[in-house]
C-alpha cells in the first residue's frame, strides 16, 4: 500500500507531499495511525493518507486530475514545494 505524507502551513503558503510504498519506516507509519495532527508550535499540519492531496482543506483540493506531465514530473523529482502562495 502507498502512504502519502503531506504537510501544510496554517496559512497554506507552504505545502509538501511525498508518497512511499511498503518499506516505509515504522515511525512514519505511526503518523498514519494518528491521522492529521496540527503542530501549533510549528504552525504546520501533518497528515497521512493513501492518495495524493487527500488531506488538504476542501477549499484547496484540486477540482480536476493533474495532467500526465505533472504526474511524471512528480515521480521524477519527488516532493514539490510551492514557491508562492496559491
Amino acid at each position: 500500500m502507498t502512504h502519502c505524507f503531506e504537510s501544510y502551513s496554517d496559512d497554506l503558503t507552504e505545502i509538501t507531499a511525498s508518497c512511499q510504498t511498503p518499506n516505509t519506516e515504522q515511525k512514519l507509519l505511526d503518523v498514519c495511525k494518528v491521522g492529521c495532527q496540527n503542530h501549533t508550535d510549528l504552525q504546520v499540519t501533518v497528515c497521512c493518507c493513501d492518495t495524493d492531496l487527500c488531506n488538504l482543506p476542501d477549499s484547496e483540493k484540486p477540482t480536476a486530475a493533474p495532467a500526465a506531465d505533472f504526474q511524471r514530473m512528480r515521480y521524477k523529482f519527488g516532493a514539490l514545494k510551492l514557491a508562492e502562495p496559491l
